[in-house]
C-alpha cells in the first residue's frame, strides 16, 4: 500500500523463485543500492525471443498452436502458396445502431478445405474482412471486389486485376497431393514453422455503441521475421484465440502499390473516434 517493498522480497522473487521471503526486513526506497553480491538476470521478452518454438501464451496452450516441426529444405520445395477466392463468410459485427452516417460490416472468412484435398492443403486466415453495407460479401471469383481485408493486402479498386484482398492463402504440399497415403509436411507443427500463430493480441480500438460492441485486435507475431497482415474483430472485450489467424514470413512481402482506402468512419457516434481502412 505504501508503494515500497522489502529488498529481501525483491531479491527473493528474482533470484530464488522457489524460496519464501523471510520476515523482518526493513523497507527501502528505490534509491537504495543492491548488495554487490546480487545479480539480476535478464528475462527474455516473449515476442522478441527467437527460440525454436512458438512461446506459450494464456490462450495458446494447445500443442497444435505451440508445437513447431521444422520442414526440411527438400520438403519446402514441394510446398506451394497461392491466393484463393473465399468460399463463404461468418458475420462478426456491423454498425447498426451506432448512429454512424455510413454503414459497414465485418466478416470472418471460411477456411474449410474439401475432404479430397484436406490431407495436403491448408487454408489460412490472416484477419477479418470489412465491407460497406450490411450484406454478406459475394463469394468466388465473381465477387472478389465486394469486400476488403482490413489493414492488409491491396485496395479493391484496382481495375486491372482481381482483388487479392478478398482471398485466402492456400498452402499445398504437392508431394503429399501426388502420392496417395504419403504424409504431408503441413502438420500443425509444420504450419507453425512456416506460418506461425501470433503469441498474443494488442487491442487497438473499441466502439461500444450500437447493437454489438466492436473491439479490434492486432496480432503480435512471435518473431521479427514474421508479420501480421490483418486485424481480428470481436464483440467481447477479450482477445480472440491465437489459433484463429496466422502470420506470414516478412520476406514474402512487398510494399503496397496503392494508398490505404477508408472503408468506414464513425462520424455521428459517441466515444473514441476511429475508422476502418484497407491497404
Amino acid at each position: 500500500k505504501s508503494g515500497r517493498i522489502r529488498w529481501t522480497d525483491f531479491e527473493t522473487a528474482l533470484l530464488s523463485p522457489t524460496a519464501t521471503p523471510g520476515p523482518g526486513a526493513a523497507l527501502v526506497h528505490n534509491t537504495a543500492k543492491p548488495p554487490s553480491d546480487s545479480e539480476v538476470k535478464p528475462k527474455a521478452i516473449v515476442e522478441l525471443c527467437s527460440s525454436a518454438s512458438v512461446p506459450t501464451t494464456d490462450n495458446a496452450t494447445d500443442e497444435s498452436v505451440t508445437e513447431v516441426t521444422p520442414i526440411p529444405t527438400l520438403a519446402l520445395l514441394n510446398i506451394v502458396v497461392k491466393c484463393k477466392p473465399v468460399a463463404g463468410f461468418t458475420h462478426v459485427w456491423d454498425s447498426k445502431g451506432t448512429g454512424a452516417a455510413s454503414k459497414v460490416s465485418v466478416w470472418n472468412a471460411w477456411t474449410d478445405v474439401s475432404v479430397v484435398k484436406r490431407h495436403a492443403t491448408v487454408r489460412v486466415s490472416l484477419g477479418h474482412y470489412g465491407t460497406p453495407g450490411y450484406d454478406m460479401p459475394a463469394v468466388g471469383r465473381s465477387g472478389v471486389r465486394s469486400a476488403m481485408r482490413m489493414f492488409s493486402w491491396n485496395s479493391a479498386d484496382q481495375a486491372s486485376s482481381t482483388a487479392a484482398c478478398l482471398r485466402l492463402l492456400e498452402v499445398t504440399d504437392l508431394q503429399a497431393g501426388r502420392i496417395t497415403g504419403s504424409v504431408s509436411a503441413l502438420t500443425p507443427g509444420g504450419m507453425n514453422f512456416l506460418m506461425p500463430h501470433p503469441v498474443r493480441y494488442k487491442k487497438i480500438w473499441s466502439k461500444v455503441g450500437g447493437k454489438l460492441p466492436l473491439h479490434l485486435w492486432r496480432p503480435v507475431p512471435p518473431r521479427v521475421d514474421f508479420v501480421a497482415l490483418g486485424v481480428v474483430a470481436t464483440s467481447a472485450d477479450s482477445p480472440p484465440p491465437v489459433a484463429c489467424v496466422r502470420c506470414v514470413p516478412r520476406r514474402w512481402l512487398v510494399p503496397a502499390s496503392m494508398p490505404p482506402k477508408r472503408l468506414w468512419e464513425d462520424t455521428g457516434t459517441s466515444g473514441s473516434r476511429g475508422s476502418l481502412w484497407s491497404v
